[in-house]
C-alpha cells in the first residue's frame, strides 16, 4: 500500500504543497441486518483509497481518489495542491506533527476473520434472534453486525510513517415488544470488540428483549426534581456528549458551552475521575497512533471534578501551547480528521448498584443518555428506556415523560459512582447516581 501513497506525498510537495499529508485505507466489511425474526439483507463491501491533505500559506486543500492507479494518485495530490492555493489561510493551522515512537498493541487484529463470509456470519445472527425468540415469541427485531479488516497507511511531510492493520467487530440490536398501540416496549444492547468469538449473541438477543419486556407498561411522572441511575449504557452516552464538549477546535472556534477558560476549574462531581486510553489491548478505539500518526497514551481529562486537558490534536495543542493528546481521528481516506474520546475509564465508586439502588426513595432508572444542545449545554428531551425507582426497587417503566437540564449542572451533581463497570469496547462505564434533576410530566 504505501508505494502510491509515497508517490502522492512527492507528487504534492513537488508541486508547491508546503505541509502534506497522505492517508491511505482498504477495507473489507461485512454486515448482516436482522428485521423483525429474520436475517434481512448480508452484504460484502470493499473499499480502497487515497486522500491528500495540503497546505499552503495555510490555506487547506483535500482531495481522495478511490482508484488506486499511480496517474489518479499524482492526479488527486495535484488537485490538493490547487485547492490549498485557492483557499484562504486557516488562522488554526500549526503544522503537522513530526515523527515519534509508538507502542505496539496487542489484540487489535482477528486472524480467524480475514477470509471469513456472511455465510457463516448468518447462523451466529440466527443464535441472537433465537435468544430474543425464547424471552418472548413476539418480538421484532432490528439490528446490525458489522465485521470489518482494515489497513491502513500515513504519511506526512515531516517524516511521519505508520503502516497497521486492525479488525473491528460492531453489533447493535433493538428488540420491540407491541402489545397494543400505546404499550409498546423497546429494549437496546451493543457489543463492540476486535474478536468475533467474544460476542455472545445469544446472549445479546435475550438480554435485549429482557430490557423491551421490561420497558411495556409505561406510566408518565409528575413534574418535580427526581435523582437519575444511569446505567453503563447511559454513562458511555454521557461520557460521549463530554467528549464532544471537550473538543479543543470547538473550543477555539467557541462552538462548545465550555470555554477555553475552565482548564483547572471544577466542571464535575469530585468523585469523578475520567481516563482516555487509547493502547488497551482489543480496545474497539485502540491504536499505536491516532488519525494524523501521532502515538496514542493514556491520560486524564478530569481528575477529582477538576478539567485537566481538552482533547487535541496536533493544530489546537500548537495552538494552545499544550501537549497533544492524539485524539485526532479518521474514519477514511475520504474524511478529514475529527477529534473524539478514544477508550474511557471511570474510576470506580466504592458502593455496589444494589446499594445505590436502595438508597433512592423516588428516582428514575434509565439506559440511554440524552445528548445536550452543542452550543447552550442545555438537555431537553425525552426519557427513553426509563424505568421508576420506587422506596429502592425498580416498578414500571416512564413514557411521557421529559427531562430538561443543563449538561454543567448535571455533571456537578452526580453523587455516586458504583464499583461494577461494564466493559463496553474496551471503555470501563460505571452506574452513575446523579441528583436534582428536573422532568416534566402530568
Amino acid at each position: 500500500m504505501k508505494k502510491l501513497a509515497t508517490i502522492a506525498l512527492e507528487v504534492a510537495k513537488s508541486s508547491g504543497g508546503e505541509e502534506v499529508e497522505v492517508v491511505e485505507t482498504k477495507v473489507k466489511e461485512i454486515t448482516i441486518q436482522i428485521a423483525s425474526q429474520a436475517i434481512h439483507t448480508v452484504k460484502t463491501k470493499e473499499d480502497k483509497g487515497i486522500g491528500v491533505r495540503v497546505y499552503y500559506n495555510r490555506g487547506m486543500g483535500f482531495s481522495y481518489t478511490m482508484q488506486i492507479e499511480e496517474k489518479k494518485v499524482q492526479d488527486a495530490a495535484l488537485r490538493a495542491v490547487e485547492l490549498a492555493k485557492c483557499s484562504s489561510p486557516d488562522p488554526l493551522f500549526c503544522g503537522f506533527p513530526t515523527p515519534q515512537s509508538f507502542i505496539s498493541i496487542k489484540g487489535l487484529f482477528d486472524k480467524e476473520i480475514t477470509n471469513i463470509s456472511g455465510e457463516k456470519l448468518i447462523p451466529k445472527m440466527e443464535m441472537l434472534i433465537e435468544g430474543a425468540v425464547k424471552v418472548n415469541n413476539k418480538v421484532s427485531l432490528r439490528g446490525e453486525l458489522s465485521v470489518m479488516n482494515k489497513e491502513t497507511t500515513i504519511l506526512n511531510s515531516r517524516g511521519i510513517e505508520f503502516c497497521g492493520k486492525e479488525s473491528k467487530v460492531s453489533l447493535g440490536v433493538m428488540s420491540i415488544v407491541n402489545q397494543g398501540p400505546t404499550n409498546v416496549g423497546c429494549g437496546y444492547e451493543v457489543f463492540l470488540g476486535r474478536h468475533l468469538d467474544e460476542i455472545d449473541f445469544n446472549k445479546i438477543g435475550k438480554e435485549a428483549t429482557e430490557k423491551a419486556v421490561q420497558m411495556l407498561s409505561g406510566k408518565e411522572l409528575t413534574t418535580k426534581k427526581t435523582t437519575f441511575l444511569l446505567s453503563p449504557l447511559a454513562t458511555w452516552g454521557l461520557t460521549q456528549a463530554l467528549g464532544q464538549s471537550l473538543n479543543a477546535y470547538k473550543i477555539l472556534q467557541g462552538k462548545s458551552f465550555f470555554t477555553n477558560k475552565i482548564i483547572g476549574k471544577q466542571i464535575a462531581s469530585e468523585k469523578v475521575t475520567l481516563i482516555d486510553d487509547g493502547t488497551i489491548s482489543k480496545g474497539f478505539f485502540s491504536s499505536p497512533v491516532d488519525g494524523e500518526g501521532v502515538p496514542k497514551h493514556r491520560f486524564t481529562v478530569i481528575h477529582n471534578g477538576i478539567l485537566t486537558t481538552y482533547l487535541h490534536n496536533s493544530n489546537t495543542s500548537k495552538k494552545m501551547k499544550v501537549k497533544n493528546n492524539a485524539c485526532s481521528v479518521r474514519s477514511s481516506y475520504k474524511s478529514l480528521p475529527q477529534i473524539r474520546l478514544s477508550n474511557v475509564e471511570i474510576i470506580q465508586g466504592e458502593k455496589s448498584f444494589n446499594s445505590l439502588l436502595s438508597e433512592i426513595d423516588e428516582g428514575v432508572y434509565i439506559d440511554s443518555f440524552p445528548f445536550p444542545d452543542p452550543i447552550t449545554g442545555y438537555i431537553s428531551s425525552m426519557i427513553d428506556f426509563g424505568i421508576e425507582i420506587k422506596r429502592g426497587k425498580l416498578t414500571h417503566a416512564v413514557k411521557n415523560t421529559m427531562i430538561g437540564v443543563s449538561f454543567k449542572d448535571l455533571l456537578l451533581n452526580i453523587e455516586e459512582i458504583s464499583k461494577e463497570r461494564r466493559n463496553i469496547g474496551g471503555s470501563l462505564l460505571p452506574y452513575l447516581l446523579i441528583k436534582n434533576i428536573q422532568i416534566a410530566g402530568k
